[in-house]
């Protein structure tokens, strides 16, 4: 490099000095400043101490003079016998008269009080003060006779009136009167001004003698204590209330708001940070603190430390307030230091100047250049540096300049390829239908070669190559199928041959190619005119372990030209690594669609399982589903009312919903048949009516031997025993009859009923086996808390157990009552023969509702613990609902309306009303379709089930459409719908 005109850098740098002088006269003045600073903090701590001294002593002087008027009552009270007398209640009124504070001034006993106001707001014009007095009378009324003065005793008017009032219960009565000495209220409703006031009181025998003022008087008060430009005096009581407040400044506008809350609640930063601050310092400790970002000081001090509520004074003060003399100081100080640098400033300035010219046109070059900007600055005149080694920088930095230009271009080409390829890749993955995805890959594999066409190959089970998408070409179903069985097929088809090979082939000119396996493509061309096929690139669509399809890419053209071209080199590697994409885009979607379909076969599996599980439900978990889903439909379009915000989005929000339809009874997969399909009351896995029936049929026997042997021992002839015979085998036969009825279930049993079961089964018949052989062990578990009886022994016809029994695990009861409000009977079972008989309606137990009403509580467990992905996050929810109610009534859970979605509302109206409907039922006869909405609209007026919702279903014809789909002919009865749109 020549060698560059110019001064040496060395001998340049010496104009620099001026600029370190300036920093060592900054680093002066900041040293200066900072001991200007120390001077600020320890003058504001003076003043502020002083302040605080002053405002403090102003306070403690204040309640001294009230402590010691109060002491000055309490000895003048044991020289005044009655102090209603005209003489000491003027004595009283002129001390009272003669404080300038105090507004109110009392004296009470247990029964009655003596009381003076200054400022009564009722009292007549010129009154100077006004005298009540409080009295309990003999009936226990409590009268006040009130008494208005001018201030020479002169009475004004009088009045009397009831009030039901308790002096001798108020906190500052009591607390005087176990208080050695004076005693401070917390703040109190003072009935004379209606509002909140404080009250100092002393016990002198057995009366009170207290002053009372409202806290606005308090306020005034502490207009007395001095507090700075934007300070303020806080009063707080022990529950860190604001009780009573003198502050300046702007900051303070709105604590008038804050008077008794507590400063926690406020909100108020300045004032949280304070009453935070105030609980680490000792009483009349000075602190500097930072609140709310500014320098603040502080203290506190005790009002009265007598018993009661603890006040506390509170002084706080910016500190600019007690350092302005100081902070004025600071300022001129840097005022100074700035003229200073400004006179400076241009001499230094100009000496840098043609330095920063250059340096500042080599900084705009590299940010240039860091843009990828490798264009040359336009030519501006500048002035050129005087130092050596500057002049040679600027050349060295043109020449980076020129050599990052070169390299760059090169790097756009194949960025822009790449970032195409990722966009294509991205967009791939983006897309939801396979036919879409195939359109948008060959959209892409044009794009990148400017090819005039493209078809896309997928391969099928059968092996044969199936033309799926096209683009720029006759459409796919106009294109034959390539059977890649066909040894012949592999020779004469590009296709198939790419297929079979698993890699790429090119062909740069179909009319010069003469391979054989272009026998099909030099045929395309004879036969179809909408494109003649000159160049072609063949790409598998391969996976780890098989071609699943094959990508044709037609008549690459040249970017300059526009004329057909043989496909290049990076292109058939740009489209090599799009056929990559398109291979794991498209197995993702048959993946993902697998799944899908297999999730859906399962959920309908389970339900069906279910169904199949137990006559007495039928096709239930078929038909709720179908209904919930023509109601949510009517739901999705409604455009007015409380519905009209409601909506599925997404096809996967609807299959969200019908998977949770399908499965909103899966949990009765754990429900015992037995009590599903109970059809009498006795039934247990059989019915237990055959071994009350053996009984009687003992219990007949029976009579018939009695009277057999009453014959043979001569105690009765043939014609008597057989008449009693005959009468017991009638009352036998009655009572068989009847039980049998009971048993069935079918009417609601009478209380006469009840007893009638009671009174049969207290007849004893004789046992002669022992009925603990050959029972399981968990019976005879049950049995281990009975005595063994000796045989032959008496037993009731019909009784309950102990071992009927059946405990319930206490880890069970547990899992049922955790999250849930369904009250859990105490036993699992209960097999008692008269507790089972003597059900009042239907043939189940309360157990053994409860152990059917139990599966929705395994629905949840099982949904939940299912860990759906985030499609079907919702699907416990909207199968765990169908038995909650508007009103809070349901179960599991017992959610009101706010709790229940949209959704869930549904399913509560489709699971009742397929239920109501259902004609393949064992246990109940199918109701017509008007009872079925009478019922359901009962519901709604009760508000079990959403009214909404309900009209919907009539008024879109849901209801019709179902039925007409799934009940029988003679069960369509309705034809007028509007007295239930009420």
């Amino acid at each position: 490099m020549a060698r560059q005109a110019g001064l040496p850098f060395q001998i340049t740098a010496t104009l620099r000095v001026v600029a370190f002088v300036f920093l060592l006269s900054g680093a002066f003045l900041w040293f200066v400043l900072g001991r200007a600073h120390q001077q600020i903090e320890q003058s504001g701590r003076e003043n502020f101490r002083l302040l605080a001294h002053s405002a403090f002593g102003e306070i403690d002087a204040m309640m001294q003079s009230y402590a010691s008027y109060l002491g000055t009552v309490a000895s003048l009270l044991p020289t005044m016998p009655d102090i209603y007398t005209e003489a000491s209640s003027r004595a009283l009124a002129q001390s009272f008269l003669d404080q300038a504070v105090p507004h109110s001034f009392a004296v009470t006993r247990p029964r009655d009080m003596l009381y003076f106001l200054k400022r009564d707001p009722e009292a007549p014009a010129g009154s100077a003060y006004t005298m009540g007095h409080f009295a309990v009378q003999a009936d226990g009324s409590r009268m006040v006779s009130v008494s208005y003065y001018t201030a020479d005793h002169r009475l004004l008017s009088q009045r009397r009136y009831s009030l039901d009032a308790h002096p001798e219960q108020s906190e500052w009565y009591l607390g005087a009167l176990r208080s050695k000495g004076p005693y401070f209220s917390r703040p109190h409703l003072a009935p004379a001004w209606n509002s909140l006031a404080m009250t100092l009181a002393l016990r002198s025998g057995e009366s009170v003698v207290s002053m009372t003022s409202p806290l606005g008087l308090i306020d005034r008060l502490l207009e007395r204590v001095p507090v700075s430009a934007n300070g303020a005096a806080l009063l707080f009581d022990d529950q860190h209330r604001i009780v009573a407040f003198r502050a300046k400044g702007e900051r303070w506008k709105q604590l008038s708001q804050f008077r008794m809350k507590p400063v926690a609640q406020l909100g108020h930063p300045l004032l949280v940070a304070a009453a935070a601050v105030t609980d680490r310092l000792a009483e009349g400790q000075l602190s500097l603190v930072s609140l709310a970002d500014q320098p603040f000081l502080l203290a506190w001090h005790a009002i009265a430390k007598i018993p009661g509520t603890q006040y506390r004074l509170l002084l706080l003060s910016p500190l600019a307030d007690m350092s302005q003399a100081a902070e004025t100081a600071k300022r001129d100080a840097w005022l100074v230091a700035i003229v200073g640098l400004m006179i400076l400033l241009p001499l230094t300035w100009f000496s840098t100047g043609a330095m920063a010219g250059v340096l500042q046109r080599l900084v705009q070059q590299s940010e240039r250049i860091g843009h990828l900007n490798f264009s040359p600055m336009e030519k501006q005149k500048h002035r050129r540096s005087a130092v050596r080694e500057v002049r040679a920088l600027e050349h060295a930095h043109d020449a980076m300049r020129d050599a990052l230009a070169k390299g760059t271009r090169t790097l756009e080409r194949v960025s822009g390829h790449l970032a195409r390829l990722i966009g294509i890749g991205a967009n791939l993955v983006k897309k939801k239908t396979r036919q879409a995805l195939l359109e948008a890959v060959l959209e892409a594999a044009r794009e990148m070669s400017s090819a005039e066409a493209a078809v896309l190959f997928l391969r099928d089970e059968d092996d044969k190559l199936r033309p799926v998408a096209t683009l720029g070409m006759e459409p796919p179903h106009c294109l034959s199928a390539l059977d890649m069985k066909l040894p012949e097929m592999k020779h004469q088809s590009l296709a198939v041959y790419t297929a079979l090979s698993g890699v790429v082939h090119v062909v740069d000119d179909l009319d010069l190619d003469q391979r054989e396996e272009l026998v099909n493509l030099r045929k395309y061309n004879r036969e179809r005119s909408s494109i003649r096929v000159k160049t072609i690139a063949s790409l598998p669509l391969r996976t780890l372990d098989r071609v699943i399809g094959v990508m044709q890419v037609i008549n690459a053209r040249d970017a300059d030209t526009d004329q057909i071209a043989p496909f290049s080199s990076p292109q058939v590697t740009y489209l090599e690594a799009l056929a990559g994409q398109a291979t794991v885009a498209l197995e993702n979607q048959k993946l993902i669609a697998a799944q899908t379909n297999l999730l859906d076969t399962l959920v309908r599996t389970l339900g069906d399982a279910v169904d199949a599980k137990s006559a007495y439900t039928g096709r239930h978990c078929a038909r709720v589903p179908e209904l919930a889903m023509m109601l949510a439909r009517e739901a999705n379009v409604a455009e007015s009312g409380p519905l009209a915000n409601f909506s599925f989005r997404t096809e996967e929000e609807w299959r969200e919903f019908r998977v949770g339809a399908w499965l909103h009874d899966c949990g009765k997969i754990t429900s015992p048949e037995h009590v599903l399909d109970k059809a009498t009351k006795l039934e247990t896995v059989y019915n237990r009516l055959h071994e009350i029936r053996t009984r009687f049929e003992v219990l007949l026997r029976d009579a018939l031997i009695e009277v057999l042997q009453a014959q043979l021992a001569g105690r009765m002839n043939a014609e008597t025993a057989e008449q009693i015979y005959a009468q017991r085998a009638a009352v036998l036969q009655g009572d068989y009859v009847f039980i049998a009825a009971c048993n069935v279930g079918s009417e609601n049993m009478a209380a006469a009923d009840i007893a009638r079961v009671q009174a049969i089964g207290k007849q004893t018949w004789l046992r002669n086996f022992d009925d603990r052989l050959g029972i399981s062990y968990e019976e005879k578990e049950r049995r281990q808390s009975s005595t063994p009886v000796s045989l032959p022994a008496l037993a009731s016809l019909i009784a309950d157990q102990p071992w009927h029994l059946i405990p319930r695990p206490p880890e069970e009861k547990r899992a049922l009552t955790e999250g849930f409000r369904m009250k859990v009977p105490e036993h699992l079972y209960d097999r008692g023969e008269l507790y089972n008989l003597c059900i009042e309606r239907g043939t189940l137990t309360r157990e053994e509702r409860f152990k059917i009403n139990e599966h929705i509580i395994h629905t949840i467990r099982m949904l939940e613990g299912a860990k759906f992905p985030a499609l079907l996050r919702r699907v416990p929810e909207y199968a765990g609902t169908h038995h909650e109610a508007m009103d809070g009534s349901g179960y599991p859970r017992g959610l009101t309306a706010a709790e229940l979605s949209i959704p869930a509302r549904i399913m509560a109206i489709a699971d009742i009303f397929e239920a109501l409907t259902a004609s393949d039922r064992p246990y109940k006869p199918a109701k017509p379709l008007s009872e079925s909405v009478a019922i359901l609209h009962k519901m709604k007026l009760k508000g079990h089930v959403d009214p909404d919702l309900f009209n919907l279903f009539l008024r879109s014809g849901v209801y019709m459409r179902y039925a007409e789909r799934f009940l029988a002919p003679e069960q369509i009865d309705l034809t007028d719908i509007t007295p239930y749109l009420s």
